[in-house]
């Protein structure tokens, strides 16, 4: 879900009405589970660094419907190229992003490109 203002929408349905966008989250990195205090504090700095580069941003739940893993804060994200959006998901510990347009939600798998070998590191 995307939070506009007050309302919760659903991605596909908001994608009519603004275009396709992208949703990245900073928490649980590498898919190691975060407190909430550390996944917070790594939010803010992702959303700092997209407010600073003037990205049109939003944010996102999104939620694992087998219940097996904890909701997940992100941010939807126009105008960004998909080059762009593998970057920032490597940059950010993850596995995967979202794409979304105006008929579905696909996950995106990061490539790997050496992310997630040896001695990673990532953002806190």
């Amino acid at each position: 879900m995307v939070q506009v203002g007050a309302n919760w929408i659903h991605p596909v349905e908001l994608a009519k009405s603004r275009g396709a966008f992208v949703v990245i989250t900073p928490d649980n990195p590498l898919s190691r589970p975060y407190c909430e205090e550390r996944n917070s504090k790594r939010r803010k700095k992702f959303l700092n660094m997209i407010n600073r580069q003037g990205i049109a941003c939003a944010p996102t739940r999104a939620r694992n419907l087998e219940g097996q893993w904890p909701d997940e804060l992100g941010i939807a994200l126009w105008g960004l190229p998909e080059t762009e959006a593998q970057r920032l998901s490597r940059r950010w510990g993850q596995y995967a992003y979202y794409s979304v347009d105006d008929s579905r939600v696909s996950v995106v798998v990061t490539k790997r490109l050496g992310l997630f070998g040896g001695s990673q590191k990532h953002r806190d």
